[in-house]
């Protein structure tokens, strides 16, 4: 058997060259040498990836573990600063340890306040994360507070905070901190159940935090009237989702008064509530007249009533890139507008869940969306198939001409020859995009999501039969969309079509862009 050279063995015919002295020394030095271990270099950044993400960790964490494996890996863990660089404190899986263990909250098992230190001492120089979460009445506040007091000693260090509390009492020792002390804060997040049972008048939270620029704030809404007595840094923000902790939304007059603080904003995304008292007054020291001259994504959640007028008609958003509007728990008894301000020419990406929009108006509006990229439409249960008429009008039509992908929700609810109606409607007004030409039109894919209606019969029944209905309105779609679906060989340019089932609560504003990936990214589905 020939034998092969692996680049140490001796040239053939070079052996006194100095290449000959070179591959005998390495050889001999490689024949004494034995790897029997990982350097703790990288075995540390190994258990770094072992460690879960942020959102899934607990308040047993992957760290505790892996320095309980063996004394090898407690020393690396502990000497390597990356481990202790994001603090989550769950309280709810303190108390149900506790509980396992019999003991009582406030028995000090843990010895919850000495974790901050203990955790962010080990982390060095690094930029720190810190997360607590406590929704239980039971938990003595005490003990929490002096959580978040042993945390203040890092605060010029605090990258990002993320806390979930009942009570604004126990947040005090950290929101009261002077001014400056979060130099570094780049993210905020508060969920806060209950108001501070004494109020404070112009409280200022986060003074100098001249890094802060991202805030995510759910609150009760008795807090709404006390939120003003709060002295933020609402000016420098460009990133902020605000909304009721209860989760039935801001009255539309806190909404505006919020967001017009808000002049550098970027990203905003509210929940909002039942109120008809719209528009903010002059009177109440907040100007009527904004231009968001930066605002690129907003995103809005109707809980209750709500209408184009929730937005004030004299302010205006030019570089609105992305817009999704979603009205969820409403009877559907009046007709929603786009809102006034919006620049249809500056849109990328327009969602519409649960809207009841006059298609006439859509049609309009749309026409002047010359730049549209992405449509995701979600219609509600009561659409009928005539209202598609207007959108084959040839003289009124839009030809939306740079459009790449659109997605149509449909609920089945109605019945099966109205269904049919609606979705041979759609195949006509994609068919009118590509005005007769295959290879014209830009658009590259068409996704179709139907949900299940609600029932109270088995709901695996019901998945079943819808399963076998989408089966085949798929193939009718393909049917119907056959000259311009994609082919390989004759059409490799053409329509990606897809279709998915989804359950009956199934939320179109939160989960569409995930459950989606592929559009979400301008990407095809193959």
């Amino acid at each position: 058997m020939a034998h092969k050279n692996h680049g140490l063995n001796k040239p053939d015919n070079e052996s006194n060259s100095p290449a000959d002295v070179y591959y005998t020394a390495v050889s001999e030095k490689l024949k004494d040498t034995t790897i029997n271990r990982l350097p703790d270099e990288v075995l540390a950044k190994i258990l770094v990836l072992c460690v879960p993400k942020r959102s899934q960790a607990r308040f047993i964490s992957a760290t505790l573990k892996i320095c309980h494996v063996c004394s090898l890996w407690r020393s690396i863990a502990l000497s390597y600063s990356e481990f202790w660089r994001v603090l989550v404190i769950d309280i709810n899986d303190y108390l149900d340890a506790a509980d396992a263990l019999e003991e009582p909250p406030s028995g000090g098992t843990f010895e919850l306040d000495n974790i901050p230190e203990f955790w962010f001492s080990r982390a060095n120089v690094r930029p720190l994360s810190f997360t607590l979460k406590c929704d239980s009445m039971f938990f003595e506040p005490p003990v929490l507070a002096a959580i978040v007091s042993k945390v203040t000693p890092f605060s010029h260090r605090l990258q990002e905070i993320d806390l979930h509390v009942v009570l604004l009492d126990d947040l005090m020792p950290f929101l009261g901190m002077p001014g400056g002390s979060v130099p570094l804060l780049e993210k905020v997040t508060l969920k806060i159940q209950h108001p501070m049972s004494t109020p404070s008048a112009n409280m200022t939270v986060f003074e100098n935090a001249r890094s802060l620029r991202a805030a995510s704030i759910w609150i009760s809404p008795n807090f709404w009237d006390e939120w003003d007595s709060f002295i933020f840094p609402s000016n420098q923000l460009t990133w902020l989702d605000f909304r009721d902790e209860k989760g039935e939304g801001l009255v539309p007059k806190i909404f505006q008064r919020i967001l017009s603080k808000c002049p550098r904003i970027e990203t905003a995304t509210f929940n909002i509530g039942v109120d008809i008292d719209l528009d903010v007054d002059d009177d109440e020291g907040h100007p009527s007249m904004v231009n968001f001259t930066q605002l690129a994504n907003l995103r809005l959640r109707f809980m209750g009533y709500a209408d184009g007028d929730s937005l004030p008609h004299k302010w205006r958003f030019p570089a609105l890139r992305t817009l999704e509007i979603c009205c969820e728990f409403l009877e559907i008894t009046f007709i929603f507008t786009i809102p006034p301000g919006v620049n249809p020419s500056s849109l990328r990406f327009l969602l519409l869940s649960d809207v009841a929009i006059d298609m006439r108006e859509l049609v309009r509006f749309l026409g002047e969306c010359n730049s549209l990229e992405r449509l995701a439409i979600n219609f509600p249960s009561t659409i009928k198939p005539r209202q598609f008429d207007v959108f084959l009008d040839r003289d009124a039509r839009p030809t939306l001409p740079n459009l790449t992908n659109f997605a149509v929700g449909l609920k089945h609810e109605s019945g099966a020859a109205e269904l049919d109606e609606i979705i041979d409607m759609l195949c006509k007004i994609i068919i009118s995009w590509f005005d007769g030409d295959s290879r014209k039109k830009s658009l590259e894919e068409v996704l179709w999501i139907f949900a299940l209606q609600e029932s109270s019969d088995s709901e695996d029944d019901d998945a079943k039969e819808l399963e076998e209905i989408i089966e085949m309105i798929t193939a009718r779609i393909r049917g119907r969309l056959k000259n311009f679906l994609y082919e390989k060989d004759t059409l490799p340019s053409g329509l990606h079509l897809s279709s998915r089932i989804v359950g009956p609560y199934f939320s179109f504003l939160d989960n569409f862009t995930s459950f989606t990936g592929h559009f979400a990214h301008h990407s095809s589905v193959q």
